[in-house]
This record gives C-alpha cells, structure tokens and sequence, in this order.
C-alpha cells in the first residue's frame, strides 16, 4: 500500500492536469479578490466584506475536480497501469484506496490554495476584513474540507469503474455539474415564500399590459411543505456541493445544523467508498 501511495504521489506531482487545476482555483480566487478591491476603490465608504467570497469557488470545484480526476485515473486505465498494479499482486481495494486518497489530497490542496487566496488578501489590506470571526471561518473551513473530501470519493469512484479515458472525464464532468445544478434547484425551491403578493392584470389604452400590486396575498404554489420539504432539506443538509452553498451566507439556521455536515460526508464517503471498491473488485480489467 505505501509503495502504491508513493508511486501514485509522485506521479501526482508531477501532473500536468494537477498543476494546471491548482493554477486555475488560484486564478478564480484571485479574480475575486481582483472585484473586492476594484470595489473598495469605486466605494470607499460601503463596506462589503469578502465573507460571501470565501467559497464562492469551493462550490465549481467540482467541476475542476471531475477533469482532474477523469484524466488522472482515466490515463491509468488508458496505460493499463491499473491492471499492471493488480497483476503484481496489489490487491484491487489497495489499488482502489491508494487513488482515493491521492484525489483526495489533490483536491484538498486545490481547496486550500482557493480559500488561501482570498484570506491572505484579506490579512495584507487587500480586500476589507472579515466580518465572520476566526472562529466561524475555521469551522466552515473544516467542514466544506469534509464536503470536498465527499465530492472527491463520488467522481474518484465514477473514474476508477470506468475505464474509458474519455467517458470518465464526460461521466464526471456531467455528474458534477449536475450536483451544481440540483444545490441551485433545492436552494431556490427550499428559499420560496410561503405567501406572494397578489396582482392584478390590466390592458392599457395602447394595448400594453399593466401589473398592479394588490395589497392581498396568496398562497405560493411553490412553497414545499409536508414530506416534500423535508426530502429537500434532508438533501440540502447532506448533499456536499449543498453543504458548501449554505457555508456561502450567515444564519443562525445554518449554525444550528452545521456540526451535523461532517458526519454526512462520512457518511457518504463510506457509502461511496465500500460500493465502488466492491463494483471494481468485479471489474474485468481490460
């Protein structure tokens, strides 16, 4: 196992692909931190915090990630290297674990140079304090780290099943955009005012149409209540790109609930992680 992590390691570093997303996570932070400034400088008197921009990058990394991850053990399967390390006696779950935890800390340093980016701006006067205490950032850092770890053991198990070079990198790259894209719906019909204000349509003189705002209100169709919401907001608690959305803003809803987050993505991670190890122990290795 430990020549197996060395080897993958190694080979991690000197990646292309891996640099090239560090560059890149370094280049989204940086243009944010580029805003915050150019900001401060148009609105010397409006205080606009970098609190809200701190993640705001967390959440595409798995787009990054789903790349990364697809070519790194995309080429293994390509090379046949894979099935080389299991030929020579490492045994599949060994081969499995080793490329987990190499992506894992790939993408765990992509997360660290992200949020390093925009806290060093933050301690050099680049950008305005931190209006979140040490203490908050800390914790929201530990458990978007988790949610990171999560995200990371879902694409890694997508890649390790498909041995395709081509197809893993479509297959997560599709999967986490479609986690993007579920955060956003859940968030949005979760956010739904239960009452909206009635209006009143009318036809004007000219034939255009006129919205009048009654002092009435009526209830929202969208409003998710019953089983319903709960389904949702189970999901947007235990999902890990939903985790990293709500560590974006500050309530005291999502303080209540966040000690629950790390326990979700190991929970997932252990879910994810025992049925891709058993599903590639059955893998015919071409």
């Amino acid at each position: 196992m430990l020549r197996l992590l060395r080897g993958d390691f190694i080979r991690l570093f000197k990646s292309r692909i891996f640099l090239l997303s560090v560059f890149v996570m370094f280049g989204l932070s940086a243009y944010a931190v580029f805003v915050k400034w150019s900001d401060s400088k148009m609105f010397p008197d409006y205080f606009d915090p970098p609190d809200h921009i701190l993640f705001s990058g967390t959440m595409y990394l798995a787009v990054i990630l789903a790349v990364f991850i697809g070519i790194f053990i995309g080429t293994d399967h390509s090379f046949g290297t894979i099935r080389s390390k299991a030929v020579i006696g490492h045994s599949r779950a060994a081969v499995y674990v080793s490329n987990l935890i190499v992506c894992t800390a790939a993408g765990l340093i992509m997360y660290a140079v992200s949020i390093g980016v925009v806290i060093i701006a933050a301690c050099m006067g680049i950008t305005r304090k931190f209006e979140m205490s040490p203490a908050d950032i800390s914790a929201k850092i530990l458990i978007n780290a988790f949610a990171v770890s999560a995200i990371t053991a879902i694409l890694s198990a997508v890649s390790m099943l498909i041995t395709s070079r081509t197809a893993g990198v479509v297959t997560a790259a599709a999967l986490s955009f479609a986690m993007i894209i579920a955060a956003n719906t859940i968030d949005y019909r979760l956010m739904a005012e239960e009452y909206m204000n009635d209006y009143e349509i009318t036809v004007s003189d000219d034939g255009g149409i006129v919205y009048t705002q009654l002092d009435t209100t009526i209830k929202n169709p969208k409003y998710l209540t019953g089983k319903k919401r709960k389904i949702f907001s189970f999901a947007h608690d235990f999902l890990p790109v939903d985790q990293i959305m709500q560590s974006t803003g500050e309530t005291q809803e999502y303080r209540e609930k966040q000690v629950r987050f790390p326990l979700y993505s190991l929970s997932l991670i252990a879910a994810v992680t025992a049925a891709g190890i058993l599903c590639f122990g059955k893998k015919d290795l071409k």
